[in-house]
């Protein structure tokens, strides 16, 4: 398989209400608030288009684009709350690591196979502490799974 995009849908699950969330685009600061959604309590969902670089089945598939961090065999995504997001008036001054480790390359084959395809993950957007979940985030439905657009509505 040679370079492709594919798009990642996160769901944030029972986020706080009147707390900022967005997609970073970049980082440092050169990053982007993209999609900056204020929560009501209900889940929040976000799309990453991301490239999946050349993979075969033996190896680890590696991901870039605008949205993707971190190294090689550790790539991530991240969401910026509150005042990372562009709220200046929250308490909250966080961001939700969320891992693409563990997308397949069986995953990858079946979404470049399906037109509107999106590989769907989740996560609890409330912490233990009560405020928004950061760092790195446990998604509820491990790497996720594949949905076509009508599913995603």
């Amino acid at each position: 398989m040679g370079k492709m995009n594919v798009k990642l849908c996160i769901t944030l699950v029972g986020p706080l209400a009147g707390v900022l969330f967005c997609r970073a685009k970049g980082s440092g600061a050169k990053t982007e608030f993209i999609d900056a959604t204020v929560s009501n309590g209900q889940d929040l969902s976000f799309t990453f288009e991301v490239a999946v670089k050349k993979v075969t089945s033996a190896e680890i598939p590696d991901f870039g684009g605008a949205f993707v961090q971190g190294k090689a065999g550790a790539r991530f995504v991240y969401l910026n709350i509150g005042q990372y997001a562009g709220q200046t008036d929250s308490p909250w001054k966080r961001r939700a690591k969320v891992g693409l480790t563990g997308i397949s390359h069986t995953m990858l084959l079946a979404a470049a196979a399906i037109d509107g395809s999106c590989i769907k993950s989740s996560y609890a957007a409330t912490a233990n502490d009560g405020g928004p979940a950061c760092a790195s985030v446990p998604l509820l439905d491990g790497v996720g799974r594949l949905d076509s657009e009508e599913a995603i509505g």
